[in-house]
């Protein structure tokens, strides 16, 4: 409890490496990714204002720093563009990196694929615009293409041994 997190992830790879007999290196070829920018007219983000709230089509009200699905849509209340490249790595098809230089707190919404690996181009529902058309209305691009990504390679494993 009194290790800080830094310490807490070293002793959980040294044990790591005891036990399992784990090898790992880092991995930084270029891998394929979205990159998330500034269209060319500008954000179109509303700015979170302390205090403010945002009532949702469900009825639910968010206060603060939060987000939640409403259907298929995202809402986020104080959200910065780093807690949206992180959901979207998540959802969509690709590691997403963040270049809109965009540092403050936003309240937005966008459609947004439950479940991982879905195209940002894809259709969602009849009713939703794709992930990719949406962000175009917040002022925002996505493209795709390459980057160095470090990524966590397992070279060696082994089972550990039976109680």
């Amino acid at each position: 409890q009194k290790m800080g997190l830094n310490a807490r992830r070293v002793a959980v790879r040294r044990l790591l490496a005891e036990e399992l007999k784990l090898k790992i290196h880092v991995d930084t070829t270029p891998k394929p990714v979205y990159t998330l920018s500034v269209a060319k007219n500008g954000p179109k983000l509303k700015t979170y204002m302390e205090g403010g709230q945002e009532k949702l089509p469900n009825g639910r009200v968010l206060n603060g720093k939060d987000m939640t699905w409403v259907g298929p849509i995202a809402y986020f209340q104080d959200g910065s563009m780093g807690n949206l490249v992180e959901l979207l790595s998540a959802h969509l098809d690709r590691q997403v990196l963040n270049q809109t230089g965009l540092t403050g707190s936003y309240d937005f919404s966008l459609p947004l694929p439950h479940g991982t690996g879905i195209s940002p181009n894809a259709d969602l529902t009849e009713d939703t615009p794709p992930v990719a058309e949406a962000l175009s209305e917040l002022g925002l691009k996505l493209e795709a293409g390459k980057a160095e990504v470090d990524g966590i390679v397992v070279d060696h494993i082994e089972r550990p041994a039976e109680d």
